[in-house]
């Protein structure tokens, strides 16, 4: 069949999938979306709609995976769960031989998705970050085959949609996740010690975290957490996981705003307040009391990212430090001192901070790595 410039086509009509479906039409692209249940589909297509302008294109329900093979892009934003995912890249590849070929994925190894691909030079990472009103990121990441033309296609496609591209290597957590999840951990281990859910989360906000980490988790869904932060661990032995308590969540049913019940519980009309029973599960976790001033908790929250931040840098995960900046305000969502973490660090000092790194067991970044980040 001859390919349609302008259609792209989604498959999975969950939270991203419908999320990219709006941007895109909201952009004047044709979107067909799909989904295996058909009554999901039609949700995330009414949806979609009920939020476009009368002169804007709706975007049109395929019944079959097959009524994508004319798309000029196809984006796979299905269950973050490798089998499912090489299982639909598979088909689609079969089906739009020509089309560029991207996965929605937050953790998952970008090369191995693509053994399941045909013609492996087409494919790609699109990381769209959550939510994309908020955070207008795409990491654009390559595999083995990945070839520039596809990279810059993937490039172009996220700015006609009015995202912002960032090429990253293909990684466990790429560079948002990588930034993310030990600051994550560190929060997670606060809570284990004993304070409290309202002050982490206050302290993060103040220092210019979109959410608090807590909040961010409930946001993003505690089962999702875990999922990512096995492949993240994949690739990073050293860094200890602090999920026996979201396990235990997890087990209780607590998934965050999903079904009304995480580190807090939240009330129909948008309020919330901290879950009395995980706290019960967190002092069933509890590690060694501690206690924090409000600087103090900053640095226990903050130096893992500042870490993580220069490990981009020295390992090449992005390729200039202005990527680290560009991952915590477009991925992120920072302002303040968290967007800022270069004129954070330099005000702290790179002494305090090797300090502070040395008490909570972090390697130490390499001088060189820290002084291109500060110098940002």
């Amino acid at each position: 069949m001859n390919e349609h410039p302008g259609t792209v086509g989604i498959v999975g009509a969950g939270v991203m999938g419908r999320s990219i479906g709006l941007r895109a039409a909201q952009s004047r692209l044709d979107v067909r979306l799909y989904d295996s249940d058909s009554a999901t589909s039609q949700a995330a297509i009414d949806w979609i709609a009920a939020q476009l302008r009368a002169d804007l294109p709706r975007p049109t329900p395929a019944s079959s995976i097959r009524e994508l093979s004319d798309c000029s892009t196809v984006i796979e934003a299905v269950v973050e769960n490798r089998a499912v995912k090489r299982r639909v890249l598979a088909n689609l590849s079969e089906i739009a031989c020509h089309a560029l070929m991207a996965t929605n994925t937050s953790s998952l190894s970008i090369g191995e998705l693509a053994a399941r691909v045909e013609q492996p030079e087409r494919f790609c990472g699109m990381h769209f970050c959550h939510p994309i009103a908020e955070c207008p990121l795409v990491e654009i990441v390559p595999g083995p085959a990945t070839t520039d033309g596809a990279l810059d296609r993937a490039e172009s496609l996220v700015r006609s949609i009015h995202l912002q591209p960032l090429r990253t290597r293909d990684v466990p957590g790429f560079a948002v996740n990588r930034l993310l999840f030990p600051y994550l951990e560190a929060a997670i281990a606060l809570v284990r010690s004993g304070l409290e859910v309202d002050r982490i989360d206050h302290a993060a906000v103040d220092f210019g975290m979109r959410l608090g980490p807590l909040a961010q988790m409930d946001e993003i869904g505690i089962d999702v957490i875990l999922r990512a932060a096995a492949a993240f661990h994949r690739g990073n032995p050293v860094v200890p996981p602090q999920s026996e308590l979201l396990l235990a969540m997890f087990q209780a049913g607590r998934l965050g705003q999903k079904t009304g019940r995480g580190f807090y519980t939240y009330a129909a009309d948008g309020g919330r307040r901290v879950d009395s029973a995980a706290m019960e599960i967190a002092n069933e976790h509890r590690l060694e009391t501690i206690s924090a001033t409000d600087s103090e908790l900053q640095l226990r929250l903050f130096v893992p990212l500042f870490a993580s931040a220069c490990e981009l840098i020295e390992n090449r995960v992005v390729a200039e430090p202005s990527g680290v900046r560009s991952a915590l305000i477009a991925g992120l969502g920072c302002t303040g001192q968290a967007a800022d973490l270069a004129g954070w660090a330099r005000n702290v000092t790179v002494d305090v901070l090797r300090d502070w790194m040395q008490q909570f067991g972090i390697p130490a970044p390499a001088g060189d790595a820290v002084q291109c980040l500060i110098a940002e």
